[in-house]
């Protein structure tokens, strides 16, 4: 397929891309939105998949994500 083909990506790896890309404007314009919140809207099936495919993709947790915006 041609994501594999030519971006070397996976299309569920390109999909969690641009899902975990929302969780972060939407932890960047609310710190205090919930995890479960996030995960529903993103479009996550869990929050341990939200989790894992976040640290995957930023390099840091949620949680230390979520503090970083909160000490801005």
């Amino acid at each position: 397929n041609y994501l594999n083909r030519e971006l070397n990506v996976s299309f569920y790896d390109y999909v969690n891309s641009f899902r975990v890309k929302r969780a972060c404007r939407m932890i960047d314009s609310d710190p205090d939105v919930s995890v479960h919140d996030i995960v529903e809207s993103c479009g996550f099936n869990s929050v341990s998949t939200f989790r894992r495919s976040f640290t995957r993709e930023i390099g840091r947790t949620y949680g230390e994500y979520r503090k970083n915006v909160l000490l801005r």
